[in-house]
């Protein structure tokens, strides 16, 4: 299945997005209101103070995303101010780390776009589990945005890539073009309508 965008067929992909939290700096609250970190539809713009929190791993270098709580990434308040419309369809509540600005994001976006048919779940017939094998409907991802899906929202953050988008909007051309780090992408599904 093809995606158009306008009168032009795309190609794209489909990664997951994991966070290299061996090779980085790990964050962790001072306080409570870390510890029980609740988004609770935050919006950037909230004018909630900063949870303090401290960088651990000191012998590893700093990324531009580190982990922090399970189900959400950490980024420089720069990375998202210069993006900001990559993480349409987020929560964000505001860091102090150790005096510089970061934000915990956590993706609210869910999108159905698998293709239940064609795709294998982890342990059938719960499709609650990482899936095996992913087919998506590629004409509800345009444009290449960061999602969940129902069926996995719990455990994984995806990101849909195409190099017919703008580059500026597109979170794996960002973080490959800019050399940004912390983050891996690992692609689960391609569809290239050259190669049909």
């Amino acid at each position: 299945m093809d995606c158009l965008a306008g009168d032009i067929i795309v190609s794209m992909a489909v990664y997951r997005l994991r966070l290299d939290s061996q090779s980085y700096r790990k964050v962790t609250p001072l306080d409570s209101a870390g510890a029980s970190l609740v988004f609770a539809g935050r919006s950037i713009d909230d004018p909630v103070a900063p949870i303090r929190c401290r960088f651990q791993h000191r012998e590893r270098p700093r990324a531009d995303f580190m982990s922090f709580k399970p189900g959400t990434v950490v980024a420089s308040a720069k990375m998202i101010d210069d993006h900001f419309a990559i993480w349409e369809g987020c929560e964000f509540v505001a860091l102090d780390i150790e005096g510089q600005a970061y934000y915990a994001v956590n993706v609210v976006h869910v999108v159905n776009a698998l293709d239940r048919e064609r795709s294998c779940p982890a342990s059938a017939p719960l499709l609650t589990a990482e899936m095996t094998a992913y087919v998506f409907r590629p004409k509800r991802l345009w444009p290449p945005q960061i999602f969940k899906l129902p069926e996995t929202s719990a455990n994984e953050i995806l990101a849909a890539s195409s190099p017919d988008s703008d580059p500026m909007d597109d979170l794996v051309a960002v973080c490959g073009q800019a050399g940004l780090t912390g983050l891996k992408f690992q692609r689960l599904w391609v569809d290239d309508p050259a190669t049909k």
